[in-house]
């Protein structure tokens, strides 16, 4: 997503340190990685191993700039390492590549007091020179919370901006996979993603014949770089074509796709794509919770897999998209914001 390249093409001399070992235990991490294609492979990739490495590294780099790149939302304990960079007065930048906004629901409004002040309890000590995020409320977020800081607002790093060369001549719709079977997200963080993975692929593939019959189409399965040979190994899909680490740029030539809540329903809103979300019984609330702001902004409703009838789709592909611009300036670019990522950071720095 951050597209280093772009970075060394300015002639900017590029560190990029994992510091995993300091947060997660070898076993799970042995867990993680069990599919090589998850390792970064980098020649400026820094491992570091332990908190003295850590130390000796910030001091021999107190000159240069740092983009911390943990969640904005943070679902790891990482104070420690912000005190040694406040400790060192380092210039560093937070991301907030995911802004959201206050509350989407009157329960989320109920809970909007003590939410935001455990959020303002959890940044008390972080005083980032700046904050790198996307869209209206990803700058009015950031102004709210760190009001001291640079805000620097780029196109969201999340979206394939430029148009690719289509990948299938044919009419095609994607679905985008979710690797409930083996999900390594869920496995560091020790949550669930799907209760019963053998009848969750059961009501997809259903679904997904269901949508091929009605509209003389095929789907296309689209997964992360990681999935493609677990999928094929298990034919989870039924022999249906599986492609994997070009899933923006299938989006972008797709005549719909098919979701539950993944980052690349961003990708069919940038592209002016039909999303058809769905939901499904086997899929915990750890899954379901990114949904929300999908749930809030798209006219269609999500659906349950196992209930879905060919008029609800006919209903979803009748909607004019053009409303999908308020989403794109609220979420992932900003009206005025023209360059890319690396040239704003390298103006900026």
């Amino acid at each position: 997503m951050l597209n280093i390249s772009e970075f060394i093409k300015l002639n900017l001399n590029i560190e990029i340190w994992n510091l995993e070992s300091l947060f997660f235990e070898k076993d799970l991490l042995s867990s993680y990685y069990k599919d090589e294609n998850l390792k970064v492979q980098h020649k400026n990739l820094k491992k570091i191993y332990n908190f003295k490495e850590l130390d000796d590294s910030i001091k021999n780099n107190k000159s240069s700039f740092f983009i911390h790149l943990t969640k904005y939302h943070q679902m790891i304990d990482d104070s420690l390492l912000i005190k040694k960079l406040n400790e060192n007065k380092i210039n560093y930048s937070i991301s907030n590549f995911d802004p959201v906004k206050s509350f989407y629901s009157l329960k989320q409004l109920i809970k909007f007091p003590l939410n935001l002040f455990r959020r303002k309890l959890r940044y008390k000590n972080l005083f980032p020179n700046s904050v790198i995020t996307s869209g209206n409320i990803g700058v009015e977020e950031s102004k709210e919370f760190f009001p001291k800081a640079n805000v620097i607002s780029i196109p969201s790093i999340k979206i394939k901006w430029k148009k690719s060369l289509r990948e299938i001549n044919d009419n095609y719709v994607c679905f985008i996979d979710e690797n409930v079977n083996y999900s390594p997200d869920s496995k560091l963080l020790k949550q669930t993603s799907c209760t019963n993975v053998d009848d969750y692929y059961k009501n997809i593939n259903l679904l997904l014949d269901k949508i091929e019959d009605w509209f003389s189409i095929q789907v296309i399965i689209c997964t992360k770089n990681e999935n493609n040979n677990i999928e094929k190994k298990n034919n989870f899909y039924e022999n249906r074509k599986v492609i994997s680490g070009k899933t923006l740029e299938l989006i972008q030539h797709s005549n719909f796709i098919i979701a539950h809540g993944s980052l690349a329903i961003d990708q069919a809103i940038a592209s002016k794509k039909h999303a058809i979300t769905i939901n499904d019984k086997n899929l915990t609330n750890f899954k379901r919770r990114p949904w929300a702001r999908y749930d809030y902004f798209l006219k269609n409703k999500r659906i349950n897999s196992d209930e879905i009838i060919k008029r609800d789709i006919i209903n979803t592909l009748s909607y004019d998209l053009e409303y999908y611009d308020k989403y794109i300036e609220d979420y992932l670019k900003q009206r005025n914001v023209t360059e890319d990522f690396a040239n704003i950071i390298y103006n900026f720095i």
